[in-house]
């Protein structure tokens, strides 16, 4: 039984202490099954652990995602990860497996020090122009990744925008199951991005491309009760499915569900993470609901001297120097509600993570009722855009914050205007923000101490 490669995959999902979790799609014919297979063992060792045979559902589209539960912290593993199709109702014989040709990969667990440091890379904004059934596609949003896969990094951010659901915006949008998984499969299928994924640990959440332009606020009741499902069922699979938001069962070894809880949290040394969803609770005046806010909150207040990452697909600040609703600026009452709980619990070194906008910047909050008070924000997107980019004048760089009477906006890092990726190095009370360009040339920097 010789075991194929992947169709997508893998992604080195959720990689904790003691877990990882990889993704990884086989096909779908008539009449046969597919499983995915695994197995891995320690690096530097020769002998391969048992491996594990999970059978890829035709309605999760060929799919399965392995959890590994008898992992070390900070130590280097190897896999090998592939897909086997056999006739219906037959058993797959695993000392019949045949690995030859099947790639080796490798990655390190999170560090369970305190006082270690971590370094990340994350950005936004892949576009992928696909028109005619994929007569034409634009490879240019796969390059980046090769410059991120040089770089030192314990682990990446993908934050929105993963995909282009809606070309142009109006031709050849995505609207059906179909449409949205095959999708996935192109994007998530370049080289370059599976090269990286396959040995980095991999977050991600979505924007409104994983949908349509600027969802929800233009969509109609058919986008509602049909594009939306359709683009929530292959988000599920293709986003969520090897993080740290999927159901396990009792023994978490593998998924039973993945919630419309998008949102999740996970760590790294001195770094503590919270990656938001702010695209699917928007309702009213509020960008999240109650729950997340609540969870949000607690994690903000767990009395860590970690640093505390929130990632947000959209901007918590700069804001556009002009309204724009569709960013937190839209929603002030939440943002103030949230800064005002950082400021009275004195919580320090909280930094916002955020893409969107197809520019790269940084920022800081400081307060003049306040003076133990700093919020960082580091905004990195995109990593291809083939339109134009806005200039520094876009944003709101300095002044006070819209819709706050005592929180001062000021600079870090200047607007860059090109394809990019943001690297930040963190040590207990210090952190190195890189604005880095597709070809991994560091085009704007700061250190900050805390």
């Amino acid at each position: 039984m010789k075991i194929k490669n992947f169709t997508v995959g893998p992604i080195l999902g959720n990689v904790s202490l003691h877990s990882a979790h990889i993704f990884g799609r086989g096909d779908f014919t008539q009449k046969k099954s597919s499983f995915g297979i695994y197995r891995f063992r320690e690096a530097g060792k020769t002998r391969w652990g048992k491996a594990t045979i999970l059978y890829q559902q035709p309605h999760f589209d060929c799919t399965s995602v392995c959890i590994n539960n008898n992992l070390q912290p900070a130590t280097i593993y190897e896999y090998q990860s592939g897909y086997l199709q056999v006739p219906e109702n037959e058993v797959v014989d695993s000392s019949k497996l045949q690995w030859t040709g099947v790639n080796v990969q490798q990655f390190k667990t999170p560090s369970d020090n305190s006082e270690d440091s971590v370094v990340f890379a994350f950005g936004s904004c892949r576009y992928l122009l696909k028109l005619f059934g994929g007569l034409i596609f634009d490879e240019r949003g796969d390059k980046v990744f090769s410059s991120m896969s040089e770089d030192a990094l314990d682990q990446v951010f993908m934050l929105g925008d993963q995909i282009y659901a809606d070309d142009l915006n109006f031709f050849g949008a995505d609207n059906s199951v179909d449409d949205f998984l095959q999708r996935y499969q192109d994007v998530f299928s370049r080289p370059k991005f599976a090269k990286l994924v396959s040995s980095i640990p991999t977050y991600m959440t979505l924007d409104d491309h994983e949908i349509e332009d600027n969802w929800p606020s233009e969509a109609t009741k058919n986008d509602r009760l049909i594009k939306y499902p359709a683009a929530m069922h292959a988000y599920k699979i293709y986003q969520m499915s090897h993080s740290p938001a999927a159901t396990l069962n009792a023994d978490k070894t593998k998924i039973t569900n993945v919630s419309n809880d998008f949102w999740y949290t996970t760590s790294n040394a001195c770094g503590d993470f919270f990656i938001m969803d702010v695209r699917t609770q928007r309702i009213d005046n509020n960008i999240i609901n109650r729950k997340q806010l609540n969870a949000l909150l607690e994690w903000l207040n767990d009395g860590s001297d970690h640093f505390k990452f929130i990632a947000t697909s959209v901007p918590f600040f700069p804001d556009y120097a002009k309204k724009n609703d569709d960013k937190w600026s839209g929603y002030r009452e939440q943002r103030n509600h949230i800064l005002d709980f950082i400021s009275e619990k004195n919580i320090n070194k909280v930094v916002f993570l955020s893409g969107d906008v197809h520019a790269s910047m940084a920022a800081q909050l400081t307060r003049s009722d306040n003076p133990n008070f700093k919020v960082l924000s580091i905004v990195s997107s995109p990593f291809f855009w083939p339109y134009p980019h806005p200039d520094n004048s876009t944003f709101q760089m300095i002044g006070l914050l819209n819709g706050h009477e005592t929180i001062q906006v000021d600079p870090l890092i200047d607007v860059f205007s090109k394809e990019n990726y943001a690297k930040v190095s963190a040590k207990p009370n210090e952190l190195l923000i890189e604005i880095k360009s597709r070809k991994g040339e560091v085009q704007q920097f700061k250190k900050i101490s805390f």
